[in-house]
């Protein structure tokens, strides 16, 4: 029986010992696993960082290309424009104009209520701002002039006879241009700046 009793506890013991060994062993692995993950995932990091930072540099490249292309653009822009909003009136145009409407401007101003400056830009800028002063102002200097009848066409020969830059051609375009405009100044204003845009240099 004590026999027995012995051997039994010595099987016990050597299962108790084999199973704690087996279990540290476990343990011993599953650290191992644990850190091949851990640096696993410390070199995905560190390729996420790399890749993250190629990513800004070719981020930076691109937005610097951009800008110069932008800066680029703008430039051209503003001298395109520069050279469109330098356009104006012949000399001789000018001149002649200013000696028509001479006996008129004052008069057709008051009338009007027009802007003398925007008037000015006739000459300095070759163009008309389209408010309903100068539209109107137009009209009262075309009436003067007799290049507009009270029915509501131009008189295309005494328009040619005082202006003789004005071409025929072009005066029969302009005023197909108007002749859908019913109101007077807005058919003024149509009429004048078509054949402003035909004269300008």
């Amino acid at each position: 029986m004590t026999n027995l009793t012995e051997f039994s506890s010595t099987v016990i013991i050597l299962t108790f010992t084999s199973t704690r060994t087996g279990i540290a062993a476990f343990f011993n692995i599953g650290s191992k696993f644990e850190r091949l993950g851990a640096k696993d995932q410390l070199s995905k990091d560190e390729k996420d960082v790399s890749s993250s930072k190629d990513e800004d540099k070719n981020f930076l490249i691109v937005q610097r290309v951009t800008n110069m292309l932008f800066q680029r653009i703008l430039f051209a822009l503003i001298v395109y424009a520069s050279l469109v909003l330098s356009k104006k009136l012949p000399d001789n145009v000018t001149k002649n104009w200013d000696a028509i409407k001479k006996s008129y401007y004052d008069t057709c101003v008051s009338e009007s209520n027009a802007s003398k400056e925007d008037l000015s830009k006739l000459y300095d800028e070759g163009y008309l701002p389209k408010t309903k002063e100068t539209r109107c102002y137009l009209k009262c200097i075309f009436v003067n002039l007799k290049y507009l009848k009270s029915d509501g066409d131009f008189d295309l020969e005494t328009l040619i006879a005082n202006e003789p830059y004005i071409t025929n051609e072009m005066s029969k375009k302009c005023a197909d241009e108007a002749s859908s405009e019913s109101d007077l100044c807005e058919k003024s204003y149509v009429f004048g700046s078509c054949i402003l845009n035909s004269l300008v240099v």
